[in-house]
């Protein structure tokens, strides 16, 4: 008898242990909000600079008013969705590992995905920019991983070809006017601003007057000089 309630206790005891490691801990949790408020300051920090630059530049003829709330938007919700996003994967993979153990790259990917699909999925302006940004790094990541495998061939050779066909295809869709409006709209605007918006100057005065002219002109003489 006593033999069998020391096996008992033993086995509750295992039970509690088991129990207690897959409950996530004070750090875990701490961890996990600070990734939510990095992810808020990260997000503003970026977005509101690119923002209030981008409509200075391409919508001037908009109400400061409403140029005001279009950037305290999009910093809203760049922000909003960073921090959403550390929030559900920073706490699923620690949970995953809390209850699985182990640390492995499977938890990453599962809490990766279900933060993608509930916060990047909803089809707006900034989610795209934000997807198709990673979408680039992910190709350029995944080809510098074949080329160091052997399995393609990477190397200061290959790249111009590359990016001959990249301005190729984004060049063509731009001019069609069909396929332009299924390009990225702040793209458009960048690039009709370029190609576009230039053919527009009544002679070189005129050029030399515009705004905007000589901030890159100071930052090319500055580099030189440092």
């Amino acid at each position: 008898d006593v033999a069998l309630r020391k096996g008992e206790r033993k086995a509750n005891d295992g039970a509690q242990t088991g129990f207690h490691a897959t409950k996530m801990s004070a750090k875990d949790a701490l961890d996990v909000v600070g990734g939510f408020r990095n992810g808020l300051a990260y997000g503003a920090k970026i977005r509101a600079p690119h923002a209030f630059v981008m409509t200075l530049l391409f919508r001037r003829d908009v109400a400061l008013r409403k140029m005001i709330k279009d950037v305290a938007t999009v910093t809203h919700e760049h922000s909003r969705n960073l921090a959403l996003f550390a929030l559900i994967y920073k706490g699923l993979s620690r949970g995953l590992r809390r209850v699985h153990g182990g640390n492995s790259n499977v938890y990453y990917s599962i809490a990766g995905f279900i933060g993608g699909y509930i916060i990047w999925g909803k089809n707006t302006n900034v989610n795209s920019q934000i997807n198709m940004y990673l979408l680039s790094r992910i190709l350029f990541g995944l080809a510098k991983e074949l080329g160091q495998a052997g399995y393609a061939p990477v190397n200061d050779q290959v790249f111009p070809i590359f990016a001959g066909f990249v301005w190729m295809f984004v060049m063509t869709m731009f001019e069609m006017q069909r396929t332009r409006a299924k390009l990225q709209p702040s793209l458009v605007s960048s690039m009709d601003y370029i190609y576009h918006q230039s053919n527009r100057f009544k002679g070189v005065e005129d050029m030399l007057t515009q705004p905007g002219l000589l901030l890159p002109i100071v930052a090319g003489i500055v580099a030189k000089m440092l």
